[in-house]
């Protein structure tokens, strides 16, 4: 093969290369935004809103923390149950 094939091929495999890594970047931001949306749910536009309109969304909001809260509490508590126990059958 000669030098200048070889160039050539080495130029198309980093531009192929390159091209792999963007595609992989764009799915992962994808995947991303998609995640967030799905946990969060769409932003709410609060700008557009009347009065009436931003309350709702906000109480919707409040709602939506004070659950999250209360179950991060569950959650804790599980967890800090589970340590007692663990720690208390390593002393045994």
């Amino acid at each position: 093969m000669t030098p200048e094939r070889k160039k050539k091929l080495r130029l198309l495999l980093r531009k192929k290369a390159a091209e792999e890594l963007k595609k992989e970047q764009e799915r992962k931001a994808a995947e991303r935004r998609r995640i967030i949306e799905e946990r969060c749910g769409k932003p709410k536009n609060i700008e557009e809103a009347n009065e009436d309109q931003a309350r709702k969304i906000l109480r919707d909001y409040h709602q939506r923390i004070n659950s999250l809260e209360e179950e991060k509490y569950d959650l804790e508590y599980v967890v800090k149950r589970k340590d007692m126990e663990v720690h208390k059958h390593r002393h045994l």
